[in-house]
């Protein structure tokens, strides 16, 4: 009987022993898989956000804004602000890109007072992007358009991708 006791408990043990490793790796790729899906971001401030509806309401279209995480959090002088119009109703990317530059270049002088973190930055870069979704999981890229204005002078305007 002592035997039989003995050799249940160690089975009981083995299988918590296993379901401790399981559960361990389990926990460990989940870690792995959530930071990695995570990015860090620098919060927008309320003016930031403010001017961000601003362009939403003016162009009928979906603005993203984002700071540079990596030129904040290295106090680096170089960083580019990325401000996204996605799917404009005004049609943006049929615009030829004097157009946009003038478009670009009034975003960057209308903003910059707003921008926080003025030193990390060089650039801003404005992205016009515009898509379709034939259907609920299939997102087909009709046009994007990145030009790039410098903070020290909103005229200088240089277009860096253009589909």
């Amino acid at each position: 009987m002592i035997g039989q006791e003995g050799k249940i408990k160690y089975q009981h043990f083995k299988y918590a022993r296993m379901t401790f490793k399981r559960s361990t790796i389990n926990s460990f790729l989940l870690g792995v898989l959530l930071s990695g899906c995570y990015s860090l971001k620098i919060p927008l401030s309320e003016e930031e956000e403010n001017f961000g509806n601003v362009l939403a309401e003016k162009y009928h279209c979906e603005v993203n804004l984002e700071h540079n995480y990596k030129a904040i959090k290295e106090n680096r002088r170089d960083g580019e602000f990325w401000i996204e119009l996605k799917n404009s109703h005004a049609d943006l990317c049929s615009k030829d890109r004097i157009a946009l530059k003038n478009i670009t270049s009034d975003i960057g002088k209308q903003f910059f007072p707003s921008l926080t973190h003025k030193l990390n930055y060089k650039y801003i870069e404005v992205v016009f992007y515009k898509s379709e979704h034939p259907d609920k999981q299939t997102e087909h890229t009709l046009c994007e358009k990145h030009l790039t204005v410098s903070i020290e002078n909103f005229n200088n305007v240089q277009v860096t991708y253009w589909h």
